[in-house]
């Protein structure tokens, strides 16, 4: 567990990726902050927005996207956990905390 704690920032919500394999951290530094839980260490950060204060975050089910809320800009990103790149923004779409559900 020493070793997830020599990642930069803090986090405002944390979200399990759908394997269990990742956790996911919104920061307000404007990363996603990713962290294996196989390997217990800080993995990397994923940037989003310049400046943004991050602080709900979601995983889909199948693993490939994560949402998080831009807070400071009043908008929430989807952002490629394939790619670490920001594909969407919703303006005006705020949640301080997501969850995300199966519906079968």
């Amino acid at each position: 567990m020493m070793q997830m704690l020599n990642s930069p920032g803090g986090s405002m919500q944390l979200a399990v990726g759908p394997h269990g394999k990742h956790v996911y951290a919104a920061s307000f530094s404007g990363n996603i902050l990713v962290y294996n839980t196989t390997q217990d260490i800080f993995e990397k950060n994923i940037s989003t927005v310049s400046n943004a204060k991050l602080s709900g975050i979601a995983i889909n089910p199948s693993g490939n996207y994560a949402y998080t809320t831009v807070e400071n800009m009043h908008e929430t990103v989807s952002v490629s956990l394939t790619t670490d790149k920001v594909v969407s923004t919703y303006p005006g779409l705020m949640a301080n905390r997501w969850l995300v559900a199966r519906l079968s």
